[in-house]
């Protein structure tokens, strides 16, 4: 039962704002990708979402504070990239665009 369980789990994220020119960066919400959607929920106030996939949640996020100058970064927790938790960067996003 546990191999199953682990096998279907969904793949743990995070959305993090870089600040600046790689000046710093904030986790701006936490998610979960399953095959079929993604879910998210906002750190600063807990706010949920849930989107068609993980590339939608990341641009909605973009989209939140496109007024600042910061972009939004996909990172992966599960630490299949090889390495490290935060091993990569899926797809950023300007928020100037």
């Amino acid at each position: 039962m546990g191999q199953e369980a682990r096998e279907q789990a969904p793949r743990p994220f995070a959305v993090v704002y870089e600040i600046g020119d790689r000046e710093d960066c904030e986790v701006a919400a936490y998610g979960l990708a399953f095959p079929d959607r993604a879910e998210t929920t906002a750190v600063d106030d807990g706010h949920h979402t849930r989107s068609g996939s993980v590339e939608h949640a990341l641009a909605l996020y973009a989209r939140f504070a496109a007024a600042e100058n910061l972009r939004a970064h996909l990172v992966w927790l599960d630490g299949d990239a090889g390495g490290g938790a935060v091993a990569q960067d899926l797809a950023s996003s300007s928020r100037n665009a």
